[in-house]
């Protein structure tokens, strides 16, 4: 392997001629920059944005999933309690029991 840092090819400025592009010095009269390390820079602050917000978009999913297995619970639980003391066929129930059935992708 070769000890030299790999620099993107290609890379620096150029500039047109008839059939293509010439490298070139950045004083040389049309001279045009590949790559400007502004535009580098204004790239890689917007990729970090980017993650940042993808960081924060799943863990607000998550929570949000954690808070919608919690309330399925607590209306499984309410609902065993109203079958215990004999309060089935409560048209409010049977809402509740298609709500929980969607919401786990049952309904």
């Amino acid at each position: 392997m070769s000890d030299k840092k790999h620099t993107p090819e290609p890379f620096g400025y150029f500039k047109a001629e008839p059939f293509g592009w010439t490298d070139c010095a950045e004083t040389d009269d049309g001279a045009v920059p590949l790559y400007k390390k502004q535009d580098i820079e204004t790239l890689m602050k917007q990729l970090d944005h980017l993650n940042r917000l993808c960081e924060f978009n799943e863990r607000t999913m998550a929570e949000l999933e954690k808070q919608r297995d919690e309330l399925l619970a607590a209306l499984e639980r309410i609902r065993k309690q109203q079958e215990t003391i004999g309060a089935t066929g409560n048209s409010a129930w049977t809402t509740a029991d298609f709500a929980i059935a969607s919401a786990k992708g049952g309904a």
